[in-house]
């Protein structure tokens, strides 16, 4: 792996394809020339109303990573990031989620905690979500709560539209342990006891903090493990939806003013797909996904009721590429997705690539590929279509987020150990001329622009 030095000037971007329908016409390649620099990094740095932006970065210890949750300084004129301090080393990040009413982050830490009555832990063990307060003039975080996600791995949170809410899924963890069962016929045998991944809701005190449960739905899956790896609401408020990347299956579900769980429709996708991230048109009645494990973006469409129904889907990355993936610890999947505020385009991030801890070193194989893809949604249809897939020279990009402004997307990468800026084009698509800082085991972004005095 190449070393990396702050804020260093190399080549990010290792050339890009523009895609078209058939996927026939590559692009010609792009080579970045070098990166913009800001040495010891800006002592002020404000968006055009005056107000300063940060960049939140967690980082994830799986396969070797570091614990942490880290602040930047974001030059939103220039895609800098600048004046890294260190929150915590005690989470391993799994999402963020803002409150900009009260000025609150919430952080899931997707752990196993074991179960221990002496800590603590009254739900059993599990992972944990944290809460921070934001201090606006400086983005420094105080430390508000730490509680029970009631369920292992939590991978993301979400505040309900009325603010009474926090809703959370839980991934779950591998069945390690057994139990005993009977057959049919009163055979006794040893079954793996498996834990279940749980839409969890929690009703939020008035300071924001995380008070009791109030529902938990449940989910095991019958052929495969469920693990629910998202929960997103639907603009209109009146439902959310769960990807279960175990089971394929994506289920709508509504909330009742009192906290209380219903499923409203499923959708199963069948083998070969592993639901990660969903995103909604921000005024039709469409919705977004993309997957683990299959090469495209599935729009859906849906109705008042949350029932959602198939349309179409864009490809991420030309099929030919996936002949590209190392044949050795090879993977090829997406990462995280976001859409523009106006519902024209869609990032998603992904890599074809081998990461891999090899004793207590993590090694980024050789060969393979990893980028951005961007595809375009079709205002009258909402089917989206791919225009560029943009590789960049980087190990393992994980998550990524638009700028408040929409002028750059900043993808972190968890093996590289840095932050990419990409400039967006006015066509969308994404310039060469990238900015990158270096941040350890970068596992995901999100920006929190100050709000004007």
């Amino acid at each position: 792996m190449q070393e990396k030095l702050r804020y260093s000037r190399r080549s990010f971007v290792k050339g890009a394809a523009v895609l078209g329908l058939s996927f026939a016409a590559l692009g010609a390649s792009e080579t970045l020339a070098g990166c913009a620099g800001s040495g010891d990094g800006a002592a002020s740095v404000a968006a055009s109303n005056g107000t300063k932006t940060f960049v939140y970065t967690g980082c994830w210890d799986e396969k070797g990573g570091e614990k942490g949750l880290w602040v930047h300084t974001f030059d939103e004129a220039t895609g800098e990031m600048a004046d890294a301090k260190r929150v915590t080393d005690e989470i391993s990040v799994g999402f963020i989620c803002i409150d900009y009413d009260k000025s609150l982050l919430y952080v899931t830490d997707e752990c196993d905690v074991p179960f221990d009555k002496d800590a603590g832990m009254g739900a059993g063990g599990g992972g944990r979500i944290w809460v921070y307060e934001v201090d606006p003039l400086t983005g420094d975080l105080t430390e508000r709560q730490c509680a029970p996600s009631f369920g292992s791995n939590p991978s993301m949170v979400s505040i309900d539209p009325t603010g009474k809410y926090l809703l959370c899924s839980i991934h779950t963890a591998k069945p390690c342990p057994c139990k005993i069962v009977q057959d049919d016929l009163g055979a006794w045998q040893i079954a793996p006891a498996c834990p279940s991944a749980n839409c969890v809701v929690f009703e939020l005190n008035e300071d924001g903090t995380i008070g009791e449960v109030r529902d938990i739905m449940a989910f095991r899956g019958e052929a495969h493990l469920s693990q629910l790896h998202t929960v997103t609401w639907a603009p209109n408020g009146k439902f959310f939806v769960v990807a279960d990347k175990g089971t394929g299956d994506i289920y709508s579900m509504v909330l009742d003013s009192e906290g209380k769980l219903e499923l409203a429709s499923t959708v199963s996708l069948g083998k070969g797909y592993s639901p990660r991230y969903v995103r909604f048109h921000p005024e039709k009645p469409w919705m977004y996904c993309n997957f683990e494990s299959a090469n495209e973006v599935v729009a859906f469409s849906f109705d008042e009721k949350g029932v959602l129904e198939r349309t179409g889907a864009g490809a991420v990355v030309p099929e030919e590429w996936l002949a590209r993936v190392p044949e050795k610890d090879g993977k090829y999947e997406q990462q995280d997705m976001k859409m523009t505020e106006d519902g024209s385009y869609l990032y998603t991030v992904f890599r074809g690539s081998s990461d891999n801890l090899v004793g207590k070193e993590r090694v980024h194989g050789d060969g393979g590929f990893q980028g951005v893809a961007v595809l375009k949604i079709d205002q009258d249809t909402g089917i989206p279509d791919n225009v560029q897939a943009l590789e960049l020279d980087c190990a393992w990009p994980r998550g990524c987020a638009l700028s408040p402004d929409e002028k750059h997307l900043v993808v972190s990468c968890l093996y590289s150990d840095e932050m990419i800026a990409l400039p967006i084009n006015a066509d969308g698509t994404l310039s060469a001329d990238a900015v990158a800082v270096e941040q350890t085991t970068a596992a995901n972004v999100t920006f929190f622009r100050a709000p004007a005095a």
